[in-house]
């Protein structure tokens, strides 16, 4: 949720994926402080200013990539790739159309293995691109 009188209509539902990481690049440029952080690093996430105030009608990620420990997902365009083992539960990867099955009731990863195999080549890509983390789960 974003509020900014004056700049951000009142009631607006912005429906394209975000994440988490993108609240901070917004409040970064918000405080017209981007150039500052832009020196310091690249931040992960991604303005969402233009987007909210309808400057841009592109979606801000066509990729959204996430990992913990042995958790991991991506979101690409409406598919999303899933692994999320808890105890006793399998370590294999899932995968959900999210236009047909919002509530990640069917898992379609024995069933479109083309589909599966295509989004963990992204996954693995992406994650290639990663530093490892610094702390780990004992």
């Amino acid at each position: 949720m974003a509020q900014w009188p004056g700049r951000l209509a009142n009631g607006t539902v912005y429906e394209e994926p975000v994440i988490s990481l993108d609240i901070f690049a917004a409040a970064t440029a918000a405080a017209e402080a981007s150039s500052l952080a832009k020196i310091r690093r690249k931040l992960d996430g991604v303005n969402l200013i233009p987007f909210l105030t309808a400057k841009t009608k592109a979606s801000p990620h066509k990729k959204l990539f996430w990992r913990q420990d042995r958790r991991a997902a991506l979101r690409m365009e409406n598919w999303k790739l899933l692994r999320n083992p808890r105890r006793g539960q399998s370590d294999e990867w899932q995968l959900y159309n999210l236009a047909n099955d919002i509530a990640e009731q069917n898992n379609l990863a024995t069933r479109n293995t083309t589909k599966r195999e295509e989004l963990l080549s992204t996954w693995r890509e992406l994650n290639a691109e990663m530093v490892d983390p610094i702390w780990r789960r004992n």
